[in-house]
């Protein structure tokens, strides 16, 4: 019986590759990001924020980080004159909180697009009710180099948000990254095919040198962007830190529970043997991922560093 692939790595003819660099594969990746959820997003929120133009007024924004400063105000509601709340965190750095719709639909957080408006750089905000996702999540964000700044607003009924300021990290989720590609009726060519799977064993890889256990990597908490051939991680809230005893536990667990959702678009025989040979054990886990690696580089025909040092 044959084995199904979805439609994007059903293909008979090899596709040729592309170089990372070249203009044909950054046209075509951007073309398919188009439609991504967060480039939407963030294109609205530049047409709404720089629309009022008093946004980005100095005189507005001295007069915003007076207050700040001032008071222990942490947050300014939206009114009339100001289309868009304004939260500073502890270090008095300001942003513009966009409203419309959260990034996820998590009852327990909500995740919001914001703006530095010191430096017009988007960035992501996640406010949270319990306190200890809140620090375990800062931990870990710092440890991974995406944590921005903190705040914590104490309300009249005695209750307490917690807001995180973070890196907007580049790419969309690994769920609608697989959604883009079957819309777009676009093919993977096995070079492609090795490239994405080694962008997320590298990141894996980097992830365990750091003694992280994500404890809760999924489709949609993986962010993949494929101009640069990158894969980061994203929501920390039960991260764990690696102890010795447990290393092979802890990495297994986080492999088994993403490589399943990679497997579904290679199509790459030699992949799947690597992947199984390699990914799928509960021992030596650390070098069984080393040598997936140094596997799949030679398939991808690129050098380990090429992913970063195209971004």
């Amino acid at each position: 019986m044959r084995r199904y692939l979805p439609a994007f790595v059903q293909h008979s003819q090899p596709k040729a590759s592309l170089s990372l660099d070249s203009e044909d594969f950054q046209t075509r990746w951007q073309s398919i990001l188009k439609a991504s959820t967060v480039n939407k997003l963030i294109g609205h929120a530049k047409v709404k924020l720089q629309s009022t133009g008093t946004f980005f007024d100095d005189t507005v924004l001295e007069a915003i980080q007076t207050v700040f400063k001032a008071s222990d105000t942490v947050k300014l509601p939206k009114n009339e004159s100001c289309n868009y709340s304004v939260i500073a965190d502890i270090f008095r750095n300001v942003y513009a909180v966009y409203h419309p719709e959260n990034f996820n639909n998590n009852p327990s957080s909500a995740v919001k697009l914001i703006q530095n408006l010191n430096t017009h750089e988007f960035c992501v905000l996640k406010v949270n009710t319990d306190k200890q996702e809140f620090l375990t999540e800062c931990e870990f964000l710092q440890k991974y180099n995406q944590l921005l700044g903190v705040q914590m607003h104490h309300n009249e009924n005695d209750t307490c948000k917690y807001y995180i300021m973070m890196k907007l990290v580049p790419g969309v989720s690994w769920d609608e990254f697989l959604k883009l590609l079957a819309s777009s009726n676009d093919e993977l060519s096995t070079q492609e095919q090795a490239q994405i799977l080694l962008s997320l064993l590298e990141a894996l890889q980097a992830m365990f040198a750091k003694k992280i256990h994500h404890h809760d990597l999924h489709q949609y908490n993986v962010m993949f962007d494929p101009l640069c051939m990158a894969t980061s991680f994203i929501d920390f809230a039960e991260a764990k830190n690696i102890i010795p005893e447990e290393e092979d536990a802890c990495c297994a667990n986080d492999l088994a529970k993403i490589i399943p959702h990679y497997q579904l678009i290679i199509s790459d025989l030699i992949l799947h043997k690597i992947i199984n040979e390699h990914l799928l054990t509960q021992h030596h886990v650390a070098d069984n991922l080393a040598q997936a690696i140094e596997k799949i580089q030679s398939i991808a025909q690129i050098k380990p560093s090429l992913t970063k040092l195209a971004c």
